[in-house]
């Protein structure tokens, strides 16, 4: 045994009190402070052969290692005199617990942590400030409409239920904003991707697809903007490294002039677009009628200026084959019904979406049924049964129909080709029908 266990154990068989509550560490300390000084103490390892002598100290009564020792105990047991709290339970409160879980599950919690660990900006750059944020590399732009990759998949992916539109019927639909925002990131996310495992020269912050829907052929004002800020303009979504921090999916619709999430897009499906490709379609604000009590009515004589405020254009397109066609407006569905006033206009008359064929494009012809109308009888109210029970014959001389036009000096019937194209000549037609109408059930 080492003799500086044995001077420890020595003084404790000396001291009854402190021997009988040998685990009371502060009573330990008490019992080392009465040891007397012992200047011939010294500590021996079981397994040394010589015991070296105490190392005296002049001017003390204790040699150098009882002393040493004697602080180490001191030490030692004062550690141990600390004592852990007592563990104080208290009931679980559920409630509690499910605000602080459902919070830290949440995606607007659980997203931006995650991100935060992934993505690292240098210090100073304020994330809800997007100019300040270094540009992204630079990436190819695609400009082709992405929606056809959609509807290639499947056409429900692009609208559910399509094949429940009725044949030759025209409707109205609003747009999902936030699910085009979605389909972008996962797109442009992949693309980054891949341009990464090519070896392309990428941060993978670029926004290489931005163009959902269709806009060749688009009628665009000539406001004086170049291609390339047209191009840009006709963009779906705003570059994906410019959003901020607390923005929301749905807000980065860059084409809307007012920032609406949901756009209203007309869905026409039947064959008159075939048969007549060059059909003129947009939309013009609806009018008060001659009277309080009258629907609201289109202006036909809109001067340059009124034209360019009350007729507007589809932003963009698409097409599903075989039939079905969309065409979208600057409009929500609330502002085209007139329950919500359309910006720079006074009233909430809404607005007609006007299907018209081209002017300057002739079509000869008579109606299937004989209309007379009420602005008089002309040549255009000529029809097929106009001639009673005579078959026609146009190669030969055919006999004039059962008509007589009201107009004083009208084209006679079969006298040389200017008359009659001019009597078989077919008007231009335009059919206009409320937003409200094919909302009804809204």
């Amino acid at each position: 045994m080492a003799t500086g266990a044995y001077f420890y154990s020595n003084n404790l068989k000396k001291n009854k009190e402190a021997a009988s509550h040998i685990i009371d560490n502060e009573k330990a300390l008490e019992a080392i402070k009465e040891v007397p000084p012992r200047p011939s103490f010294t500590l021996t390892l079981s397994d040394e052969i010589s015991t070296p002598g105490p190392t005296t100290v002049p001017g003390s009564s204790e040699s150098e290692e009882a002393k040493n020792f004697r602080k180490a105990a001191t030490e030692f047991n004062t550690i141990l005199s600390v004592k852990a709290p007592e563990k104080v339970f208290f009931p679980l409160n559920l409630n509690n617990a499910y605000a602080k879980v459902d919070k830290a599950i949440h995606p607007h919690t659980s997203f931006p942590f995650r991100l935060s660990t992934i993505v690292k900006f240098p210090s100073g750059i304020s994330l809800n400030v997007p100019e300040k944020i270094f540009p992204a590399m630079a990436y190819p732009d695609f400009e082709e409409p992405m929606y056809k990759k959609l509807s290639d998949i499947s056409n429900e992916l692009l609208l559910p239920n399509l094949h429940l539109i009725p044949p030759n019927t025209i409707s109205l639909l609003k747009t999902n904003q936030k699910f085009i925002e979605s389909y972008f990131i996962g797109l442009n996310h992949e693309m980054g991707h891949e341009l990464l495992w090519r070896e392309y020269p990428t941060d993978q912050r670029g926004s290489y697809f931005r163009q959902f829907w269709d806009v060749k052929g688009i009628i665009r004002p000539a406001d004086g903007k170049s291609e390339a800020e047209l191009v840009e303009e006709y963009k779906d979504i705003k570059p994906i490294h410019t959003w901020t921090s607390t923005s929301l999916l749905g807000k980065h619709n860059n084409r809307d002039a007012e920032g609406d999430a949901e756009q209203v897009v007309l869905a026409l499906r039947g064959d008159l677009l075939k048969r007549y490709p060059n059909t003129v379609i947009f939309a013009q604000k609806a009018i008060a009628g001659e009277r309080p009590t009258d629907d609201p009515v289109i202006d036909l004589s809109l001067d340059e200026e009124e034209f360019i405020k009350h007729v507007k254009f589809p932003l963009y397109k698409a097409d599903i084959n075989p039939d079905i066609k969309f065409f979208g407006f600057d409009l929500t569905v609330e502002q085209s019904k007139g329950t919500e006033r359309t910006p720079g206009f006074t009233d909430n008359h809404g607005w007609f979406f006007i299907i018209q064929e081209i002017p300057g494009e002739p079509r000869f012809g008579m109606d299937i049924d004989f209309n007379a109308g009420s602005d008089g009888l002309t040549w255009d109210d000529l029809s097929w049964k106009s001639f009673g029970n005579t078959e026609l014959k146009f190669i030969k001389e055919t006999v004039a129909p059962t008509i007589n036009p009201s107009d004083n000096t009208p084209p006679k019937w079969g006298t040389h080709s200017a008359n009659m194209a001019y009597i078989l000549f077919q008007k231009p037609t335009m059919v206009a029908v409320h937003s409200k109408e094919m909302l009804e059930n809204l």
